[in-house]
């Protein structure tokens, strides 16, 4: 089968660039030679993040059907990415959320003293287990690893030419040592210092600080909160892949679980010191 399906003809319209018109079936990997389906998306990595965007937001299904006609659809789409990322990505948000969550009950503030003394004890062990692990990462795709690591150091140091609004365009194409990659992309946090600057930085960072704490209150009780907030752990998590600025008209649902929470009221019990006492006297 052809990798590129068709182009859309709305670009001709926009003309933003044919990269988010084109829809191509597949890739290579750079540097190797292994298949990664893009279906929908415009690389294999954004395919990977709907994939476990959806997961989550599949996970508060009421129907039972078709929240596992979701599960298993998401997951397939992580897999068929190849994204690593995206399969590492799914223990660590629904492990930390459901931490979070449960943060105030005494059997999770127990249970998480108790991994820590073990922690403590095995520490050496775990620590090396987590160099392993990143190794082991890094080594899976070591090419990729090296273009993105080169961008960020790259854009990090361009980033000092123009320290507080940026460059204001991404550098396109790069140099042959970053497999003509534009500088200021894989990344949205060196991203925007690149492009932005510190000004963009912060206006991207403060709404990201204040929706989490928002929903992190309001996941305590309410469940539509949870959703949005495993999209929103699971947006910040692929910043440090990729940049996610462009990507919204893909993970829009999770923007709109996201207002609906924000918008929802929730019904926090009254405790008993606000009650006024009953009268003494008739």
């Amino acid at each position: 089968m052809p990798a590129h399906l068709y182009s859309s003809p709305i670009e001709r319209l926009i003309q933003n660039g044919e990269l988010f018109y084109n829809v191509n079936l597949y890739g290579s990997d750079y540097g190797t030679n292994n298949v990664r389906l893009f279906l929908f998306a415009p690389w294999a990595p954004a395919l990977g993040l709907i994939g476990n965007i959806y997961f989550f937001l599949a996970l508060e299904e009421p129907n039972k059907k078709w929240r596992w006609i979701g599960i298993v659809s998401s997951l397939a789409m992580s897999i068929v990415s190849v994204s690593r990322l995206s399969f590492i990505a799914l223990p660590i948000v629904f492990t930390s959320v459901l931490l979070l969550t449960k943060i105030t009950k005494p059997t999770t503030q127990i249970a998480l003293g108790f991994v820590s003394f073990l922690a403590g004890i095995f520490s050496t062990a775990v620590v090396s287990a987590i160099k392993d692990t990143k190794e082991a990462f890094y080594n899976a795709r070591p090419d990729s690893s090296r273009v993105h690591e080169a961008l960020g150091v790259i854009a990090l140091e361009k980033w000092k030419e123009a320290p507080i609004w940026g460059h204001g365009f991404r550098e396109a194409p790069g140099p042959k040592v970053l497999a003509e990659m534009p500088i200021g992309s894989h990344h949205t946090w060196f991203g925007l210092l690149f492009v932005k600057g510190i000004v963009g930085f912060i206006a991207f960072l403060v709404p990201i600080l204040l929706s989490f704490i928002v929903l992190l209150i309001k996941a305590q009780k309410s469940t539509t909160a949870r959703g949005a907030l495993y999209f929103l752990v699971t947006l910040l998590l692929f910043t440090f892949n990729d940049s996610q600025e462009a990507l919204g008209y893909l993970y829009y649902p999770g923007l709109i679980i996201m207002g609906i929470a924000f918008k929802e009221e929730v019904q926090v019990p009254k405790s008993s010191l606000n009650k006024k006492p009953e009268a003494a006297y008739t």
